[in-house]
């Protein structure tokens, strides 16, 4: 069932396409370890619930010759921020950083929290995390993911609505409880209009290096963060479909596919009792897409944007890992 694409409060022309054009070609940073010790860096992931960042987490966090933190609130950051601060600057000690990581890992520090402080607000901490990636030569890359906002919708309402209500979920509830999600917990709280998200989006542009989407993890996130980490010392770093299942699967290290694999992971656990979207009426579907436009033109101008032929680096429209001597990652 589609949604309707009459969006009253799309946001598109209030951004200026010629910012967006004349950045669009980027390099990819180097996170290969040189003799300097600078080519650990940080990756910030910038997780916004329900977009398959658990996936990612799982994929990334365990890998060898990475240091995984997650920052879940405002009182977090503090000391997050220092981390990654001291991390992209180099230090008398090229063994350790101030807070006793080796420097020739790569700090994947994720960002996450339904009441972590926005994109705009840490705009300044951003800018000078990049400020440090470029005066030092320490690589720095930081993504986030957006959803298609009726999946999105549903999932977050699944996830989060109070399964034990008799009768389950209704379709009248998700109505209510859905609106322009994303944007508020990237841009602002409460406000969240349309110039609010033109200046997120801005700001993502200018601020994060890729804005993927959770339709294409497979595809294009995580065979990007596999060029990114093909560096890491691991001979074999795809993990079989069997050992995502079961109460097992804690003891596993969840890595990355190789670019020849592209079996589509889920890591969450599914719930028995929840709505679904080809059981959605399309009152309900109208509704959803009324109340989420603004997402909608976010995740929108992040596939048209943001596709893999964006970066210098690439071969045959994906990453290029021939110079790494592994097969995948």
């Amino acid at each position: 069932m589609q949604v309707s694409q009459k969006c009253t409060n799309d946001f598109h022309g209030l951004i200026d396409e010629q910012e967006l054009d004349w950045s669009r070609k980027r390099t990819l940073p180097d996170f290969q370890v040189r003799n300097d010790d600078k080519g650990g860096g940080v990756i910030v992931f910038w997780h916004v619930a329900k977009t398959g960042g658990t996936t990612v987490r799982k994929q990334c966090a365990s890998l060898p010759g990475v240091d995984y933190a997650m920052l879940l609130t405002p009182e977090d950051y503090k000391a997050g921020s220092l981390m990654i601060a001291d991390r992209l600057t180099p230090s008398w000690n090229t063994e350790l950083d101030a807070f006793n990581h080796s420097r020739s890992h790569t700090l994947f520090v994720e960002l996450h929290g339904m009441h972590s402080l926005t994109v705009l607000e840490m705009e300044s901490r951003l800018r000078h995390w990049r400020d440090l990636s470029q005066k030092h030569g320490t690589p720095l890359f930081v993504f986030t993911l957006l959803r298609e906002p009726t999946e999105y919708s549903l999932s977050f309402f699944n996830f989060f609505h109070d399964q034990k209500l008799e009768g389950g979920p209704t379709q009248l509830e998700l109505q209510r409880a859905s609106f322009n999600r994303q944007c508020r917990t990237l841009a602002a709280y409460p406000t969240h209009n349309k110039r609010v998200c033109a200046l997120l989006y801005r700001k993502l542009h200018q601020l994060f290096d890729w804005v993927g989407t959770t339709e294409r993890l497979t595809e294009e996130t995580l065979p990007l963060l596999q060029h990114l980490l093909r560096f890491k010392p691991a001979q074999q770093r795809f993990a079989a479909e069997s050992s995502f299942l079961g109460p097992s699967t804690a003891k596993h290290n969840f890595l990355l596919p190789s670019s020849d694999k592209r079996n589509k992971y889920n890591v969450a656990v599914p719930d028995i009792n929840t709505l679904e979207r080809d059981a959605l009426t399309q009152e309900t579907v109208r509704v959803l897409g009324e109340k989420t436009c603004l997402d909608r033109g976010l995740w929108e101008r992040a596939q048209q944007d943001y596709t893999l032929d964006m970066w210098d680096d690439i071969i045959d429209g994906r990453p290029s890992s021939e110079d790494t001597g592994y097969e995948g990652l």
